[in-house]
């Protein structure tokens, strides 16, 4: 999967007895459904990952929250809205999964069904990386330097306007801003 989509988190796996039987309990069914949702000893089949995701989903796990909302985000085996994956997301964040914090990192930081908006995703990231995920951390460490840079910006474009200023000034020209500074008359510019 690519670096930035919404990631499953891998269940306890469940070995049912028969090709047949379905488990009851929420862990095995999201076991089930992620074997689904991949093809992993089983035909891949994406409504079904859905049907078992959404009944472990019902008892509560929040891994099948996680899960179901990975699936509506990318659009397999239910019609695509990044709405109702950030809604799953956010209930499994509630419930203390780690990668539904991460998946909300991740779309604030990329803008997936919400404004892109950093510091909204290192929040997330920092509630993921404080439940142990890895990956979380490491995101973490990329928009820190992100944000980093771009606080520095403004202050690069302040020293260059006033070494703009100050050249302009050496050179008699009175101006208020370089972003006011106008063509001579007569001049014409064109591209």
């Amino acid at each position: 999967q690519p670096a930035n989509s919404p990631q499953r988190v891998t269940s306890p796996q469940h070995q049912p007895n028969s090709s047949t039987t379905e488990p009851r309990d929420a862990a095995a069914l999201t076991a089930l459904g992620e074997k689904y949702a991949r093809g992993d000893g089983v035909p891949k089949d994406p409504v079904r990952a859905v049907e078992l995701f959404r009944k472990a989903a019902n008892q509560g796990f929040a891994a099948a929250i996680n899960d179901l909302g990975v699936m509506y985000a990318n659009g397999e085996g239910v019609g695509q809205s990044y709405s109702e994956a950030l809604s799953l997301y956010r209930v499994a964040a509630e419930r203390g999964s780690p990668q539904a914090n991460a998946n909300l990192g991740n779309a604030y930081e990329i803008g997936q069904g919400v404004t892109k908006n950093y510091n909204e995703a290192l929040a997330w990231y920092r509630k993921s990386a404080d439940l142990g995920h890895i990956g979380a951390k490491q995101r973490i460490a990329v928009i820190e330097k992100v944000l980093n840079q771009q606080s520095q910006t403004p202050q690069m474009n302040v020293a260059m306007e006033m070494k703009a200023r100050s050249l302009a000034r050496s050179e008699g020209c009175d101006i208020a801003s370089i972003n006011n500074v106008q063509p001579p008359e007569g001049s014409h510019f064109s591209y």
